[in-house]
């Protein structure tokens, strides 16, 4: 028998989705979920389906996975025992697949996890769309070495990219999804030099703006508080970098300029200068504290970078490095403090 599936498959969805008896509902779960892995399992074929009846993977990703991710959050148990350890084996599986190139299945299941995160009506949704993000990332990670991810795997390049689009999202709830997910994504990425590098600095500005944003919400929503979690978690691990890994052979990454950062390619110390100059001026009261006292402990860590790095012996009559043109290891901190005398001077004005 060949059956169609691009029409059965929407239909026994939206039984498992709507039914209003509940033995009809579990009856379209149980198939939805069997054929779903049919599918999945037709695909790893190397492209060659059994049946020309079988659509092509990506569309299945793309009409599917958002059905299942709002089965696995269903009020019926039964739902969320079947789908959501499905949810996270197919994001496990193909984040597998999307480190050397951008994959069809992976973008796909990457959008339905963004639209999840901002869901508006179900925080259950919200949140396993954040568990689902982080999962991608653990996984994706796995599959490049330590340190090198920034030049290897543009599948989290991708996952990150659609997080960090929802910062400064209009919706109150798509700035909580964020939230949740820019935290559970950098106790996955937290470890790895090159991600953290790549990232770190955008986040935290992303982070901020959210912080920003959340000003006009109404408080009950708890999207200022959100914000704020998700940006000591960030805070957490620039400092932890700056201070904790300074006598390692890479310490001076975050330090140095770098074109392949998406903001501030100049290093911590830009991102210094940026809160100081922007950040401390902006009109809502929470983050322009949370930028200012930011700010603060940023240049303490600077400092104890800065102090950290070895110095070339000199003679007590030879004149300063400065003086002789060399490379003044201070002059990002000084610029940090310069910029922060201009903002107190200008306060007073």
């Amino acid at each position: 028998v060949d059956v169609d599936f691009a029409k059965l498959l929407p239909r026994v969805a939206g039984l498992a989705l709507g039914a209003g008896e509940r033995h009809v509902k579990v009856a379209a779960c149980e198939l939805l979920d069997a054929l779903t892995k049919y599918v999945i399992a037709d695909s790893s074929k190397g492209g060659v389906a059994v049946s020309t009846s079988v659509p092509k993977p990506e569309l299945v990703y793309k009409a599917l996975y958002p059905a299942l991710l709002r089965l696995a959050t269903d009020a019926e148990p039964i739902c969320v025992q079947l789908f959501e350890p499905l949810c996270l084996q197919m994001v496990r599986w193909l984040a597998s697949k999307a480190t050397s190139r951008e994959n069809e299945q992976a973008m796909a299941v990457l959008d339905a996890i963004t639209v999840a995160i901002g869901d508006e009506a179900n925080g259950a949704l919200r949140e396993l769309g954040a568990r689902a993000l982080a999962e991608y990332v653990r996984y994706a990670l796995k599959q490049v070495p330590m340190g090198s991810a920034t030049e290897t795997s543009h599948g989290l390049k991708s996952a990150l990219r659609r997080l960090l689009a929802l910062a400064r999202h209009p919706s109150a709830y798509r700035r909580i999804g964020f939230c949740l997910a820019l935290r559970r994504v950098f106790k996955e990425l937290r470890d790895d030099e090159g991600l953290v590098d790549l990232c770190a600095l955008d986040a935290a500005e992303h982070a901020l703006g959210c912080l920003r944003a959340a000003d006009k919400d109404p408080p009950a929503l708890g999207t200022a508080d959100a914000a704020d979690a998700a940006l000591a978690q960030v805070e957490k691990v620039i400092i932890h970098w700056l201070q904790h890994h300074r006598h390692s052979p890479t310490r001076n990454r975050l330090l140095l300029p770098s074109k392949q950062r998406s903001a501030f390619a100049g290093g911590a110390s830009d991102f210094g200068q940026w809160l100081v100059r922007v950040a401390v001026a902006w009109p809502e009261p929470r983050a322009r504290m949370k930028a200012f006292n930011m700010a603060v402990r940023l240049a303490t860590a600077l400092a104890n970078a800065r102090a950290s790095e070895p110095s070339s012996p000199t003679s007590p009559s030879s004149p300063p490095a400065a003086v002789c043109g060399e490379r003044d290891s201070y002059g990002p901190l000084r610029a940090l403090l310069a910029a922060a005398a201009d903002r107190a001077e200008a306060a007073t004005e």
